[in-house]
């Protein structure tokens, strides 16, 4: 959602263009004409899915685009020095680190059973090959942290 309003000016004139979120990305947009609330249940353009994750649920909505064989996140999967990792909102203690393992990465596992390679993240580099397997580890994994 960060850079969604600048995009939609940007191009509004030469294509159809809206922006997709959910319900509470609205209030961070200036001009809300073009944004259109999503649900996990609704058919998105493109054949683009959008998956629900955490618990209690998050707001975030990772995004599957199967035409492009990827799997979209904003904040929830970041890549750090070539590895994907699933960011902690606080510093990993051995709370936080049972939170991730228990309640939240088992959110994201059935995410595994779409068919990507490639993962996408705000924060990082694109993992255009060998996604799905880069997932598989990072959920395995200790959560990571980083304040910047």
């Amino acid at each position: 959602m960060r850079s969604s309003e600048e995009l939609w000016k940007r191009y509004r004139k030469e294509a159809e263009t809206t922006i997709h979120g959910h319900p509470a990305c609205a209030k961070r947009l200036k001009d809300k004409s073009a944004f259109r609330a999503i649900d996990t249940d609704d058919e998105l353009p493109g054949g683009v899915t959008a998956h629900p994750i955490g618990k209690p649920r998050r707001y975030e909505t990772p995004l599957h685009l199967p035409s492009h064989g990827a799997l979209v996140f904003g904040d929830a999967v970041a890549e750090w020095k070539g590895r994907l990792v699933v960011w902690a909102a606080d510093k990993v203690d051995a709370k936080v680190e049972r939170f991730y393992r228990e309640r939240f990465n088992p959110t994201l596992e059935p995410l595994l059973d779409l068919d990507f390679d490639a993962v996408l993240s705000t924060h990082g580099e694109p993992v255009l090959h060998g996604g799905k397997q880069a997932l598989r580890k990072a959920l395995k994994a200790k959560p990571w942290y980083h304040r910047g």
